[in-house]
């Protein structure tokens, strides 16, 4: 009886604590399995719970976007897929999308309506977006079959026709025109300047080298120092590349190719882009000898001397200045570079009545 007393006892005191909801929900929560699955998956960490529920949305989008990149097409639609939401030109950074009317789109990384890059001579006519490994290919390998080295020899006469050598001179030259087996090349005037050439004190010989060491003996066609250019010709029977000048200046923050000789260096090619237009003062050259009045297209492409009279190209390969002077810090480095820009180049050719051709040749 004692005992039975003592388990009434308890008893009452239970329900006087619990609620007889609190009771029955105890009494469900030990006999439901599922319940108990459910607590046990709540009570997981915040971060692994994220993890779960990122990884189930990243499976769901990739199957999404696996279904809409195959264009999946619904019964009685066929779609129809428009650029008009695409920027024009080419895309080479990041996905471009392209809708249909229906709501499905697929990604590709260049828009549908130009294409993909078409490079031309490294550079892709659509967007002039630039393939530098393939341009300097094209550059090392065809292009600077147009680099020349302009030599000058002074000498004077002597008794019975000998001649003693005063002077050598070199800079860098570009193959412009080929007739026949005559070949042109612009330079500049200071170039193939001495002062013979207005004094007649001494006989003055020009010779060009070309990209793979070949001299040839040449002739002065034309020279203006108002423009520090000229022209001289060689004649040979080899095929070289003749350059094309391109048909208007360049414009800042155009990419520019300088091809010569800075310091001795055979075929150097250095790139840079276009500064802007500036007037330049030269030290120590006499008026005969260069005598720029006009605005010069600075770029910052490396040069040297020895790069006077060197092609300054664009994206295109095609001339839009010739290398004519320098800026140096004072311990010798290249701080700024100058071309006579291709207006003036074009100018100096009617000045001269010298026939230019506008197709380029290899």
């Amino acid at each position: 009886m004692k005992k039975l007393a003592l388990l009434l006892l308890c008893l009452v005191l239970i329900f006087s604590m619990t609620s007889c909801d609190s009771v029955l929900d105890l009494l469900l929560s030990e006999i439901s399995p599922s319940n108990s699955e459910s607590s046990s998956e709540s009570s997981l960490p915040e971060s692994e719970s994220s993890e779960q529920s990122s990884e189930s949305s990243s499976s769901e989008e990739s199957s999404s976007s696996s279904e809409e990149s195959s264009v999946i097409v619904p019964p009685g639609h066929t779609h129809s897929f428009t650029d008009s939401v695409v920027a024009p030109g080419c895309v080479d950074k990041g996905y471009t999308k392209h809708l249909c009317d229906c709501g499905y789109y697929y990604l590709d990384t260049f828009t549908s309506a130009v294409g993909q890059h078409d490079f031309e001579s490294g550079v892709c006519t659509v967007c002039d977006e630039v393939d530098y490994a393939e341009l300097i290919n094209i550059i090392s390998t065809n292009t600077i079959k147009a680099n020349v080295t302009v030599k000058s020899k002074y000498s004077n006469r002597a008794f019975a026709g000998l001649e003693s050598v005063v002077g050598v001179s070199n800079g860098s030259g570009a193959i412009i025109k080929h007739t026949e087996n005559e070949y042109y090349v612009l330079t500049n005037n200071h170039v193939v300047y001495n002062e013979s050439l207005e004094e007649s004190t001494s006989h003055t010989t020009y010779f060009v080298i070309d990209y793979i060491g070949t001299e040839y003996q040449a002739t002065l066609v034309a020279r203006l120092a108002s423009y520090d250019l000229a022209i001289v010709k060689f004649t040979s029977e080899e095929a070289y590349t003749v350059l094309s000048l391109e048909g208007g200046n360049s414009e800042a923050d155009d990419l520019v190719i300088s091809l010569g000789q800075p310091e001795g260096q055979s075929n150097t090619i250095t790139l840079g882009n276009t500064v802007g237009y500036t007037r330049v003062a030269l030290k120590d050259t006499k008026a005969s000898e260069s005598n720029v009045q006009f605005n010069v297209l600075h770029h910052d492409a490396y040069i040297n001397s020895g790069s006077s009279g060197g092609a300054l190209l664009d994206a295109k390969l095609n001339i839009i200045g010739i290398n004519y002077a320098g800026a140096l810090d004072e311990d010798g480095n290249n701080v700024g570079s100058y071309a006579i820009p291709v207006e003036k180049v074009y100018e100096f050719f009617e000045r001269v009545s010298f026939a230019y051709e506008t197709e380029a040749t290899e």
